[in-house]
C-alpha cells in the first residue's frame, strides 16, 4: 500500500494521520486498500487495481472556520495536503467521494464565508461548481491552478515524479 500511495505522490505522514488500511472480503477472496472513512462510517477504499466503497456519503471535517474546502476525491485531499505540507489545514473540508453526493454536503458548505473549490477539470467537476456557485455566496473555483491537469492529483504527480525521475520545482499550488 504504500508503493501505491508514493506512485500517487502522496506524503507517507499525511496518508497516516487521514487513511488506514482496511483488509476485506469478497466472494472468499481476502484484499487490502487504502482507507479513507466517510460519514456513513463506511471506508472508500482504493489500492492499484481496485476504486470503490463500502458505502456512499462525503466525508466532512468540521470546526469552527469561517473557510471551507471542495474535494471531489479523498486522492485529490491527500494531494493538497502533501502539496501543502501540512496534515492539518486550518479549515473545514468537505471530501465529496463523488460529485453525487454533491446535494448532501451543500447546506454545510454554503454555510461559510468562502468557499474554495478543487473539483476535476471535466464536465461532472465544473457542472459540480456550477451548482456550489448558486448555493455560496463567496465561492472561488481553484481548478485553474492546475489546469491542464484533470484533477490535483494529476498535478501533484506531474510535479513530483516516482523516485528515478527528474523532479519539477515549478509547483504553485
Amino acid at each position: 500500500m504504500l508503493d501505491y500511495l508514493m506512485e500517487r505522490g502522496i506524503g507517507l505522514d499525511t496518508a497516516h494521520v487521514h487513511c488506514s488500511e482496511v483488509h476485506y472480503r469478497v466472494a472468499n477472496k481476502f484484499y487490502f486498500a487504502i482507507g479513507f472513512r466517510n460519514d456513513a462510517g463506511g471506508w472508500e477504499l482504493r489500492n492499484r487495481y481496485f476504486k470503490g466503497c463500502t458505502s456512499k456519503a462525503p466525508t466532512i471535517r468540521r470546526s469552527d472556520y469561517p473557510t471551507c474546502l471542495i474535494f471531489e476525491g479523498f486522492m485529490d485531499y491527500l494531494s493538497f495536503l502533501t502539496l501543502k505540507r501540512n496534515p492539518t489545514p486550518p479549515h473545514n473540508v468537505v471530501v465529496l467521494n463523488s460529485v453525487t453526493n454533491l446535494a448532501k454536503a451543500v447546506p454545510f458548505i454554503a454555510s461559510h464565508e468562502r468557499v474554495y473549490t478543487y473539483l476535476d477539470n471535466d464536465e461532472a467537476g465544473r457542472k459540480a461548481t456550477t451548482e456550489l456557485k448558486e448555493a455560496c455566496r463567496n465561492l472561488s473555483d481553484q481548478s485553474v491552478h492546475y489546469r491542464p491537469h484533470n484533477d490535483l492529483n494529476d498535478y501533484l504527480r506531474s510535479h513530483r515524479p516516482v523516485k528515478g525521475h527528474k523532479q519539477s520545482h515549478g509547483c504553485k499550488l
